[in-house]
């Protein structure tokens, strides 16, 4: 993840190639071959400077371009949705995409598959608890971009980095940020030390209970393999020894042993 001056110029060379140079029938990420991959590589290198022989520099390049297409082929998806659906989606093109690859893009969208996982995804979103309306910007170049704090000359804290990524001018204030400024400007009690940042943020997201009903759950699953061991151990004992006197009356018998 660069962070520096020229983060965004890197971030935008990137999304040029994903969007422009990438197979135009290329609707995922495996659809594009090793020759097409190194045709792409060429024209990062045509930009930036770097040894793209190292293994994680080129895992890095072909994710920034993964990621752009992505955000490409998500582009051209709510376009597509955008349309009314008592006009020809086929007629109205996405800008800069030619008609025979927009053709083969609705072909894709209007198969059972897609809306399939399309319906399951878009519940997914749903049921997240903490919306960001951050866009794809990463965190770490949000934090960056921010300006340090007047008072303590340091990077803005996690709370304030929160109300970057999740307050929205239309819906105001996300209610956990609300909550984290309450608990943030709690007096403490005598001999008590005030909340950290970081435990303000665990107690308000509720990371904190929710990993503790994930190990109280675990210590669950735990008890339910050890009583299923412990019954397996004693139903085989059980199993050898009726294999034992059954042994032991076809001896008497003059029989040869079960198996």
């Amino acid at each position: 993840m660069p962070i520096c001056n020229w983060s965004q110029q890197w971030i935008t060379e990137l999304g040029v190639i994903a969007r422009f140079r990438i197979p135009p029938f290329a609707h995922y990420w495996k659809d594009v071959t090793d020759d097409q991959w190194k045709s792409l590589h060429k024209l990062v290198l045509e930009k930036f400077d770097m040894d793209i022989h190292l293994p994680h520099v080129e895992t890095t390049v072909n994710n920034y371009i993964r990621d752009r297409f992505r955000d490409h082929s998500c582009a051209l998806h709510k376009y597509y949705m955008s349309i009314p659906n008592n006009v020809n989606k086929r007629q109205h093109t996405f800008d800069g995409v030619s008609q025979e690859s927009w053709e083969r893009w609705c072909d894709l969208w209007e198969t059972d598959k897609f809306k399939d996982v399309s319906t399951h995804n878009q519940y997914s979103r749903s049921c997240l608890v903490v919306n960001r309306c951050a866009g794809s910007k990463s965190f770490l170049r949000i934090r960056a971009d921010m300006p340090v704090d007047p008072e303590t000359q340091q990077e803005v804290g996690m709370i304030a980095l929160y109300r970057k990524t999740h307050f929205s001018e239309k819906k105001g204030w996300w209610k956990q940020k609300e909550r984290m400024v309450e608990l943030q400007n709690q007096p403490t009690l005598e001999g008590s030390n005030s909340l950290t940042e970081e435990e303000i943020f665990d107690e308000v997201l509720g990371l904190r209970a929710r990993a503790e009903e994930a190990e109280s759950q675990l210590e669950e699953l735990r008890g339910w393999k050890e009583a299923a061991q412990e019954t397996q151990e004693t139903h085989q004992a059980q199993i050898q020894q009726q294999q034992r006197q059954l042994d032991y009356l076809m001896e008497k018998l003059g029989a040869p042993p079960s198996m």
